[in-house]
Order: C-alpha cells, then sequence, then structure tokens
C-alpha cells in the first residue's frame, strides 16, 4: 500500500515537472509612448480557449480575489520586475467585500471585459501553456486601453513582447488637472 503510494506520488510529480516544461516563458515589457520608460499598468491574461486567468508569473490560475481590506492599507508598489499587485474583481456578481456588489453586472471600468484586474510594474514575465491568450492593459484614463491576442506554440522557444501606452489626451500639459473638471 505504501509503494503505491510513493508511486502515484512520484507519478504525480514527474506529470507536474512535464506540465511546466511544455510552457512557455513569455517576457513582457510595458513602457510609455512619450518617454520610452517602463510604466506600471493595470493588466490581466486570459486563456481565450477556456476563459481562464492566469496571474504571472508561474501562470497560477487565481482562486479568489483579493478582500476589501486588502486596500485599506494601501497598495505597496515595489517598481522591480515580476511585482504584481491585489487581484481585483472587475465584473460580475460578488459580495460587497470583493470589490463587485455596488456594479452588479456591470464591468467597474465600462471599456474592461475582464473578469479580474491586477497591476504589474511594467516589466515581468509568465509562463504559459501552449494556446490563444489574450492580454488586456490599461494605465489610466488619458491613455489608450491594449487589448491583444497572442497564440503560444509547443515550438516557441522565450518570447519578448513590449507594449507601449500611448496618451490620446494629456491635461496636465493642457493646464487642466483632475481636480479642476
Amino acid at each position: 500500500m505504501r509503494n503505491s503510494f510513493i508511486l502515484i506520488l512520484s507519478a504525480l510529480y514527474l506529470v507536474g515537472c512535464n506540465a511546466s516544461n511544455e510552457g512557455q516563458k513569455i517576457n513582457i515589457r510595458i513602457v510609455e509612448e512619450a518617454s520610452g520608460e517602463i510604466t506600471p499598468v493595470m493588466a490581466c491574461i486570459t486563456s481565450v480557449d477556456d476563459g481562464l486567468v492566469r496571474i504571472p508569473p508561474e501562470a497560477a490560475i487565481p482562486d479568489s480575489v483579493s478582500r476589501v481590506k486588502d486596500f485599506y492599507k494601501g497598495i505597496a508598489f515595489e517598481s522591480e520586475k515580476n511585482w504584481i499587485g491585489p487581484i481585483r474583481k472587475m465584473n460580475g456578481i460578488g459580495d460587497n467585500d470583493d470589490r463587485s456588489f455596488v456594479y452588479q453586472n456591470f464591468p467597474s471600468i465600462p471599456h474592461w471585459g475582464e473578469p479580474v484586474a491586477y497591476q504589474v510594474s511594467g516589466d515581468f514575465s509568465i509562463t504559459l501553456p501552449p494556446g490563444t491568450w489574450r492580454i488586456s492593459l490599461e494605465h489610466g484614463n488619458e491613455f489608450i486601453p491594449i487589448n491583444e491576442e497572442f497564440t503560444v506554440s509547443s515550438g516557441d522557444k522565450e518570447i519578448t513582447k513590449t507594449y507601449t501606452m500611448k496618451r490620446w489626451i494629456n491635461l496636465p500639459a493642457q493646464g487642466l488637472f483632475m481636480e479642476q473638471l
């Protein structure tokens, strides 16, 4: 009986190792157009095939979202590579403690169709299995959001993708600030 249990554990370990070897490392860099500097954004990477969200760097599927109390103390942003902030529920009915109750079936940001969002430092990597993926990026109301699909093939080597956040308007340059609107 004990030997069978050890064999099963060994097999599960090998399956896990093989599954992780099937993934391809995707390096993602987000820059602001005007400065060319790496910039933090709100992001979501979703499988087009099964609709599941993946969290960098290991492509974990989140089993829960951050709770309201997680935001009370503030978010300790770090500009280092692979920093990932709290996972926010962005649409769908939930409860008042997951920040979704007030939005009901509407997205909390009008153009954001993804189920969750998380902050990233702007320079991160994620290991994704082969398939079609959607990345959504947002850098504030003055920037054009990015929604793009890309494919990861089993024969791919390490992939690097750079996204440029472009302003559609620059209110401070026009002498306008949000407090004045």
